[in-house]
């Protein structure tokens, strides 16, 4: 699940939410259920299931304001939810996916350096994050909402320059996936019997009656940051 197209396009050209939509990372206890479509079709997965809720971080400064602030670290492993729920598997879980990241990014930078790339960051997996997928304000995560429902939930907060250099190599990308379902393969209980909750089939038709609607406002907002970009230019070159 991501946001569409339309909300990706506008988040890029605003540079801010979009305050007509609610955070599905911050939902209030009574009505997560209700109210928001993540939610619901969180809703569909079978009790058991293995749910990895990605977010992006600020890039950590070496103990500057950033780093005292959500700690330093390029992938925060946050299982705060889960140890709610499951202390025994939210501390299993947690050293399964930072022993798995830890090895996936030392192979990454040993390609790296095998290429002659000796000037990229040594990018650090932190377990123990200030970001941990349980909010103390009493609000629903994503994470939080999928234990809530009997998934096997982790929140994991990548940095900027961590993300930018997986979209740069597609073996890196299909390598640090890959540890991320190993460790949950190898701890994970299998599926249940699941249950699913009203309104995802008026979600279903929602969604497809909007598809086509969708893409027409991406392409609208698209062609806004086009004469952006080429007005930018135009004034760098002046």
């Amino acid at each position: 699940m991501t946001w569409c197209e339309s909300e990706r396009t506008r988040s890029r050209l605003f540079r801010a939410p979009n305050p007509a939509l609610t955070d599905p990372n911050a939902c209030l206890p009574e009505s997560w259920r209700r109210k928001s479509p993540w939610t619901r079709l969180l809703a569909r997965r079978p009790v058991g299931s293995a749910h990895v809720d990605v977010h992006g971080r600020r890039d950590p400064d070496g103990g500057g304001p950033v780093s005292a602030e959500i700690g330093d670290g390029d992938c925060d492993v946050g299982v705060g939810a889960l140890e709610a729920v499951n202390v025994e598997l939210a501390d299993s879980l947690g050293r399964a996916l930072k022993d798995g990241l830890d090895r996936c990014l030392a192979r990454w930078r040993r390609r790296r350096e095998a290429r002659g790339e000796f000037d990229s960051p040594a990018y650090a997996v932190n377990a123990r994050p200030v970001l941990t997928g349980r909010r103390p304000d009493g609000r629903l995560t994503l994470s939080h909402q999928g234990c809530s429902l009997g998934l096997v939930s982790v929140q994991l907060e990548l940095s900027m320059r961590l993300r930018r250099a997986l979209v740069g190599d597609a073996q890196a990308t299909a390598d640090f996936a890959n540890a991320i379902v190993d460790a949950l393969a190898s701890l994970a209980p299998p599926p249940g019997r699941g249950e699913t909750y009203a309104g995802i089939a008026a979600l279903d038709e929602h969604v497809a009656k909007n598809a086509r609607h969708d893409a027409k406002v991406a392409r609208v907002l698209n062609a806004q940051l086009e004469r952006i970009d080429l007005e930018r230019e135009v004034e760098r070159v002046r």
